[in-house]
This record gives C-alpha cells, sequence and structure tokens, in this order.
C-alpha cells in the first residue's frame, strides 16, 4: 500500500511539474493570442468607440494597436457577450492581466477537486491524477489564456447541483456558459432526455436575458454579424484568419478538407460529411430509442444521458483545437465513475483519455506529411473509437438486459 501511495504522489509531481514547464512557465512572460482577444474586446466594450465593427478583423486588429495590445487577431467566433468575461481584468495592463489569469487557472484545481470527488467518490490525489490526465488540453488552456478550464468546472458544478436537486443553480450555469460557448447545449439536451426539466427551463431563461442584454447593449448590427460573419461560418468549419484544414484542428472537417482538396467538389466534402456526422448520431438515436420507457439504473441513463452525446459532440467539432479537449474530462468522468463496465473495459477507456491527453501531436503532423494523411489526425481517431466503444458497450448494456434498477434505489 505504501508503495502504490508512493507511487501515486510521484506521479501526481511529475505531471504537476510538466504542467508548470510546459503550460505556466511559457505563458508567464508572453502573452498569446487568445487572451489577449479576450482582453481587446474587455476595453472595447467600456469605450465609447463604435461596436458596430466587432466583427471585422482588420478593425479589430486596429482597435488592439490603438490599445497596446499587438498580440490580439481578432473577436471572431466568439458571442458578444464574451467580451464581458475579462472586464474585471482590465483594472489591470496586459501582462499582469495575463498573470492573474494563469493563478485563477491553476486555483480552479481546488474546486475542479471538491466536485470531482463529491461525483466520483474517488480519493483527493486520484481526482488530481485524473485533472492531469487531460495533459496537453489543461496545458494549453493555461498557456494560451482560454477559458474552457474554467467552463469545465462550472459545468462539472451544474452536473453535481443537477444530481442534488438544486436545479436552479445548475440551470443558471449551465444558460450562462452556453451563452459564452457553445459547447454546453449539449448538457441541457441531456438535461432534457434526464427529465430536470427545472434546469432546463432556468437554462433557456438564462440563455434568453442574455440574448435580450446582447441586443439591447450590442444593438442589432453587432447581432446581425455575429450570425451571418462569426456563427455560422464557423458552425461550417470556417474561421476567419485561419486556416480550418491546418493538422492543429483535429477535426473531420479539417481531415475531409485534406482528403478531398484535389476533388474541387464541395458537394463530395459535404456529402462526406452528412455520412460522417450519420455514422455518429445514428447509433446514439438507437440507444436512445431502446432505452425509452425502460426503468434504467440511474448510473446507465447518467451515461446515456451526458457522457455519450458529449464524446460525440466533441468528435464532430468544425473546429476542434487542443484546449477543447479539457471538456473530455466530464464525460470520460462520468463513465469512469458510474462503473456501468466491467474493470478491464474502464481500463480501456482510462488509457484513451490518457493517449488523448499526451499524445505527441506533432509527430504524427510530420507522419501525415510524409507518410500517409490521415496518420497526422491521431486525436480525432482516439475519440471516434472511444466513442463506438463506449456506443458498443452501451448497446450491449441495454441488450443484456442490465439496466433494470436492482440495488440502487
Amino acid at each position: 500500500m505504501k508503495r502504490r501511495t508512493i507511487l501515486k504522489y510521484g506521479v501526481i509531481v511529475a505531471l504537476s511539474l510538466f504542467l508548470f514547464y510546459k503550460g505556466i512557465l511559457p505563458s508567464w512572460n508572453t502573452v498569446h493570442s487568445d487572451f489577449a482577444n479576450y482582453y481587446v474586446s474587455a476595453k472595447l466594450i467600456q469605450t465609447p468607440s463604435n461596436l458596430d465593427s466587432l466583427y471585422n478583423d482588420r478593425w479589430f486588429q486596429e482597435q488592439a494597436v490603438r490599445l497596446r495590445v499587438l498580440e490580439a487577431v481578432k473577436f471572431s467566433p466568439f458571442p458578444p457577450v464574451t467580451a464581458c468575461v475579462m472586464v474585471p481584468l482590465t483594472l489591470f495592463d496586459l501582462e499582469a492581466a495575463n498573470r492573474i489569469w494563469i493563478i485563477v487557472n491553476v486555483l480552479l484545481f481546488f474546486p475542479a477537486i471538491i466536485v470531482l470527488k463529491k461525483i466520483t467518490k474517488w480519493s483527493s490525489p486520484l481526482c488530481m491524477l485524473f485533472v492531469l490526465g487531460s495533459g496537453l488540453s489543461l496545458i494549453n488552456n493555461i498557456k494560451f489564456g482560454q477559458l474552457y478550464w474554467l467552463m469545465t468546472v462550472a459545468l462539472l458544478y451544474s452536473y453535481y447541483w443537477a444530481d442534488q436537486k438544486k436545479q436552479v443553480s445548475s440551470g443558471l450555469i449551465l444558460g450562462a456558459f452556453t451563452s459564452i460557448k457553445y459547447f454546453p447545449i449539449i448538457f441541457i439536451a441531456g438535461q432534457i432526455f434526464a427529465k430536470r426539466y427545472k434546469t432546463v427551463v432556468f437554462s433557456l431563461l438564462t440563455i434568453a436575458l442574455v440574448f435580450f442584454w446582447e441586443v439591447y447593449f450590442f444593438g442589432l448590427t453587432v447581432m446581425r454579424e455575429y450570425f451571418t460573419v462569426a456563427l455560422l461560418p464557423h458552425l461550417n468549419g470556417h474561421l476567419s484568419s485561419q486556416n480550418s484544414s491546418a493538422f492543429e484542428f483535429q477535426s473531420w472537417e479539417s481531415l475531409l478538407s485534406n482528403l478531398l482538396a484535389n476533388t474541387n467538389s464541395p458537394f463530395a466534402k459535404d456529402t462526406a460529411k452528412w455520412v460522417v456526422h450519420f455514422a455518429f448520431v445514428f447509433p446514439l438515436m438507437l440507444i436512445f430509442y431502446k432505452s425509452r420507457g425502460k426503468l434504467l439504473s440511474e448510473r446507465l441513463s447518467r451515461s446515456i444521458c451526458f457522457a455519450l452525446p458529449a464524446l460525440a459532440a466533441l468528435a464532430l467539432l468544425p473546429a476542434s483545437a487542443t484546449y477543447h479537449y479539457i471538456l473530455l474530462l466530464i464525460p470520460t468522468g462520468i463513465l469512469l465513475s458510474d462503473s456501468i463496465f466491467s474493470k478491464k473495459e474502464s481500463r480501456v477507456v482510462l488509457f484513451l483519455y490518457l493517449c488523448i491527453g499526451f499524445i505527441p501531436y506533432r509527430f504524427f503532423f510530420e507522419l501525415g506529411r510524409s507518410v500517409f494523411l490521415p496518420l497526422a489526425y491521431p486525436r480525432l481517431w482516439l475519440l471516434t473509437f472511444l466513442y463506438f466503444f463506449v456506443t458498443y458497450l452501451t448497446v450491449q448494456q441495454l441488450r443484456d438486459h442490465k439496466t433494470i434498477i436492482s440495488d440502487e434505489k
């Protein structure tokens, strides 16, 4: 037992040093464009300048130069309300604000461990190992000053509070973060399937209130630009000032764009995208259909309502950067803590989670350029395998009638 404890804490120290070396240290004296974009937008909404050109990249860069924030690039594809997130940090200069945000991200470990312990019933060291096991996604959130680590912790609390019948608090968090980023809408849908309608109502009310406030504060011109210039192109995999075909975007959009680059046929690419989406969505719909009317165990119900849709959504993200995958912590945590699978099956899930966290992407990028293009997308294949592996196991659970409530109630 002592050896196992020593090994556990040794791994925690090693991973913490890796996080410090790769994430905290490089960003302490270097402000990256992601954080700078948030910072500049927060500055702009406090000035009387005309915000009608907020989604014009050239105008945004000019304003950034005026504010002496040369690292900023663009505001797209953020929803307008995202500009409010960093307002408190605009009391400080850019470098100080960046360092404060790094400290905030590090401090988020404490509430994350607390809520993970409550959800999973794991020990504190195991929860810490699980968070650190997210690897490069966590590192890049801190390194680039992104919001996804904060959102992940908030969504964990939303999930826990909904379980504890605190549905108002859960709904407020879901609604607020859906207004800032798009992904949490998956968990609102999960609350519908879980029949937690109060959470859903408060989520939608929060989204509506934020939307009407955006219209009032930013005006119709900005909102129209948001939908036409930012949101719709983003959902279709097109990013302004960025190459959505780059290997860094480990997405089906990027893979298909590269595979079909020589065809010059939008129809072929669109057809391929529809086939991929159908391949992911059909088994999910089949599981929902098979589970309808059945008295499912709470554990399997949580996996079906929350884990599987989240895995599918992550796999189908149109432009998935590494820092997005901190969100993988939520469905993987649900799957592993609920223990609806055997120990061997759970180890496979954990292994895939760790591979996604630490796989050396650059090595595979080079393989993809020189040997075989699909090799440049290791995270995409790992996540795809994880989704279909868990889907297969879930179908087996339903088929073998292991879903009836027994000792859980």
